[in-house]
């Protein structure tokens, strides 16, 4: 009895040594798992922020060609007007000459 007793001592001593070590592994890795759950969290958040910051590129890329086909427009609208102006001053100074050579004949 007294052996039978030693054994079982023994053995829970021996089952007790083991679960704490599995413990202090189970701790282990949910210390790990924490660590990995956090790094992936600030990885998606990085994600998330340079998926934004492409959207945000990609929309102000959409803005600046809105923008040039804007210039583009308004560059040919000025060339049309600076054209006019050119042939309405030819046309006047046509008609200073005329004018000009008229008052001469009199």
């Amino acid at each position: 009895s007294e052996f039978e007793k030693q054994r079982l001592t023994e053995s829970i001593a021996r089952k007790d040594k083991a679960l704490n070590s599995f413990e202090f592994e189970v701790e282990g890795l949910n210390q790990k798992v924490s660590t990995l759950t956090t790094e992936i969290s600030n990885r998606q958040r990085i994600n998330e922020s340079a998926d934004d910051h492409v959207k945000i590129i990609g929309e102000m890329e959409k803005e600046l060609d809105l923008l040039r086909a804007q210039i583009v427009i308004k560059d040919s609208a000025l060339k049309q007007e600076a054209d006019e102006r050119a042939s309405l001053r030819k046309h006047i100074d046509a008609l200073q000459k005329e004018h000009s050579a008229a008052h001469e004949k009199q």
